[in-house]
């Protein structure tokens, strides 16, 4: 299995990329390596829809919910083992779905998986010492 890109940025914070394939730019300058397409793909979660058909039949609203496969719950259980990584950077709707199993509290998962808070919206940069829970 292909290993999660870590980043040291300048405050000493190892970060980890879980599953996106995407960079980061943190607003100390460090750059987060996306992750593979394989490994992004490998790490994504089941979206479930409901659709509601607008009366008029120009759109359609979706209730979206996500489940996670288990293959992500034993990466997220795997990965924050690892002692080379502080904070496991995940996507939100990743974090919402963690925090509803029990499995959360294993090891190290809940001290170290998080989403990451932008600076701001147009540069895209991420705070270093700020992340969701």
């Amino acid at each position: 299995m292909e290993d999660m890109p870590i980043c040291t940025l300048r405050n000493g914070l190892r970060v980890g990329n879980h599953s996106s394939p995407h960079s980061f730019e943190f607003e100390d300058g460090t750059i987060l390596d996306a992750c593979s397409h394989e490994r992004a793909n490998r790490h994504k979660l089941v979206p479930l829809e409901k659709l509601h058909p607008d009366p008029s039949g120009r759109w359609t609203d979706i209730d979206l919910e996500y489940t996670l496969p288990i293959r992500v719950r034993d990466s997220l259980v795997l990965d924050s083992s690892n002692p080379e990584v502080d904070v496991i950077l995940v996507a939100l709707p990743v974090l919402m779905c963690v925090r509803d199993y029990d499995w959360f509290d294993e090891g190290n998962v809940r001290r170290k998986v998080r989403g990451l808070r932008k600076v701001d919206r147009v540069s895209m940069v991420i705070h270093c010492d700020r992340f969701c829970v």
